[in-house]
């Protein structure tokens, strides 16, 4: 008989092979595993295996190291756990070829900021009326994308025939291998067991001699784990600024454009100060037309926040405003000015202002203008 939880929640039992190793799977966990669902659900259907005391068997290639590496995984909700849940003896490619036999739904391929891979089966993505919005990673996150990417490389997903993505690949790969305090031991040893079985050999000589070897990482898993930030909730180390420390995802363009839309005006900031270089008058000029051009052009304007910010903190030196309200009639008191200013330059040009030569100095045209050695035999 099945037993019943404390929720009245029915749990089930399954024991691996011959072993002594068992789990239980409440209802509601078994619903995130099709194949045990189905086991389950139609026991008197199949020949089934069951102990005497109603336990399920579980046979090859259902192993209780892999089994749990992606329990743990799928009812966290963190993908990441099927590495880090993993021991460096398991074998992560038969692991992996366990998640697809019990019908688990496949972990999507991982949105990757400034990085242009090349897929062997391109996705048709509707995207006129969808943005992508970057935010920053937390470490779970990273994690997260990063296996992603990896369990992508696995599936063939990307075209390795293409140069720029296999140097893009091994660009993101030293991302993991270098930072031992983001990536776990476990994480970094079955990265480089599937990449040797995936893509080693298309990598140059030069780029094969810059991975290291499951006797490096094994070597240095004290010294690794005491950087090792264990914490999820720790924010990300600040010199961790690459593709793996954003997380990407789509928005319809309509609510993009009306968010910006009503708080547009805070991320044009008042000059409060006078630019008297040249150059930085020109910069400045420039950006007011970016500006311009934001607001007519709609897609345009829903480009990234981050990279709007880093805009105005190079050109402006904002003070918090309280008083929001005061802060827009400043801007159109600006913006009045700067229209009259245009209506005085536009008068000048029609009355001819612009148009008058330049005065030449004023010279006697009656004047001899032959030297003195001239007018002596004159």
């Amino acid at each position: 008989m099945d037993a019943i939880s404390k929720t009245n929640e029915t749990i089930y039992r399954f024991r691996f092979g011959t072993t002594k190793k068992t789990v239980q799977i409440t209802q509601q966990q078994l619903n995130h595993f099709p194949y045990l669902f189905a086991l389950v659900s139609h026991t008197d259907d199949f020949a089934v295996n069951k102990t005497n005391d109603g336990e399920y068997i579980l046979e090859y290639p259902i192993f209780y190291n892999w089994l749990m590496a992606i329990f743990q995984s799928v009812i966290k909700e963190q993908p990441s756990a099927l590495f880090t849940e993993l021991t460096h003896e398991a074998n992560v490619i038969h692991m992996l070829e366990l998640y697809d036999y019990l019908c688990i739904d496949p972990l999507p391929l991982p949105l990757l900021k400034n990085q242009k891979l090349v897929l062997t089966n391109p996705i048709d993505v509707d995207d006129t009326n969808k943005h992508i919005e970057w935010c920053q990673a937390d470490i779970c996150e990273v994690r997260n994308v990063a296996i992603q990417f990896i369990i992508g490389i696995s599936k063939n997903a990307y075209n390795l025939n293409d140069l720029g993505t296999i140097n893009s690949i091994f660009t993101l790969l030293m991302v993991i291998f270098s930072n031992p305090n983001i990536f776990h031991s476990r994480f970094r040893y079955h990265t480089l067991k599937i990449i040797k079985k995936y893509c080693f050999s298309l990598f140059s000589d030069n780029q094969q001699k810059q991975l290291p070897t499951t006797q490096q990482i094994i070597r240095n898993i004290k010294i690794d784990f005491i950087k090792y930030l264990d914490n999820k909730d720790q924010s990300l180390p600040p010199n961790f600024n690459n593709t793996f420390a954003w997380k990407g995802i789509y928005v319809s363009k309509d609510k993009v454009y009306t968010d910006l839309q009503s708080i547009g005006g805070i991320y044009r900031f008042k000059r409060y100060f006078d630019l008297e270089d040249s150059v930085e008058n020109n910069f400045y000029l420039d950006r007011e037309l970016i500006y311009f051009r934001i607001r007519r052009d709609r897609s345009a304007y829903l480009m990234n926040l981050q990279a709007i910010r880093d805009c105005i903190s190079v050109l402006y030196n904002p003070e918090s405003f309280d008083d929001i309200e005061s802060f827009q009639y400043d801007l159109r008191q600006e913006e009045e000015q700067r229209q009259e200013r245009k209506k005085n330059e536009a008068q000048s040009a029609r009355s001819g202002r612009f148009n008058t030569l330049p005065k030449w100095p004023k010279f006697d045209k009656f004047k001899h203008r032959s030297g003195p050695k001239a007018q002596k035999y004159r």
